[in-house]
């Protein structure tokens, strides 16, 4: 059976809707069709500028007073509009680092060995830019401006650890960064940068200012709990042959 439909001030035939739903006439394609496009359009756009929270570790690998140091890391924040993330870092060495037959001067640390640790951490605010993303690649440019603080400490003859030194500077830290998502819920990422000291004693400056690289592992808890509770949630991941590849919502927090 047919009816009748009309749109726009046309007529058009509609198949029985029980069967197909389909229309008879190629202008409502034609119609339509842009309707879906600038409907789907607009939903992308506000997703684009909710805010979303932002929690994630971010390990990084620098020489510091000229040994190879690994550091852990903590960044906290949020992201708007889908190009721009905000917050605060917290980064400090995995292993301070040990130093033997360089003691302190014994006139004023009596009890002290010819042991002693130097350990460096700094916290920051930190913005990073998008400036490309589609569904596997993503290419970011984070900048950190804080304090960083190195902590020196000699080991008495009880093996005791006692700070005979604490001082801190202003720093930065620029870096580029590249993540490439192996599946859905998983993402690779590496990089380089420098992290520079902002202080007048040239002699802080050379022991830890120094190249940074990044290493990133990343799971994506977002997806992951999708796939695993509300699959009929996630987005087309892999795009079709000839669409524009789109990154899938992972608005929750990611870890990595």
């Amino acid at each position: 059976m047919l009816s009748g439909l009309s749109v726009a001030g046309q007529n058009y035939i509609m198949r029985n809707p029980m069967k197909d739903n389909s229309y008879s006439s190629p202008q409502m394609d034609e119609y339509l069709e842009p309707v879906v496009k600038d409907t789907v359009k607009k939903k992308k756009e506000k997703d684009k500028s909710k805010t979303k929270f932002l929690f994630g570790f971010d390990g990084r690998k620098s020489p510091v007073l000229g040994r190879s140091s690994s550091f852990s890391g903590l960044k906290i924040g949020w992201e708007r509009f889908g190009v721009n993330k905000y917050g605060f870092g917290f980064y400090n060495m995995k292993t301070p680092i040990r130093t033997v037959h360089d003691p302190v001067p014994q006139e004023v640390f009596p009890d002290a060995t010819d042991t002693t640790k130097f350990d460096f951490g700094y916290v920051s605010f930190f913005y990073e830019r998008l400036w490309y993303e589609d569904h596997r690649w993503e290419l970011s440019t984070p900048f950190h401006f804080g304090i960083g603080t190195l902590l020196g400490s000699y080991i008495d003859t009880t093996g005791a650890a006692n700070t005979f030194f604490s001082g801190s500077s202003w720093m930065y830290e620029i870096s580029a960064v590249a993540q490439y998502r192996l599946f859905r819920w998983f993402a690779i990422g590496g990089g380089f940068g420098y992290r520079g000291m902002l202080t007048d004693d040239h002699r802080a400056r050379k022991a830890l200012s120094a190249p940074v690289f990044i290493l990133q592992f990343k799971v994506l808890l977002g997806q992951l709990g999708k796939m695993i509770f509300t699959p009929k949630r996630l987005t087309p991941w892999k795009p079709e042959k000839g669409d524009k590849k789109e990154k899938p919502d992972d608005s929750e927090p990611t870890t990595h």
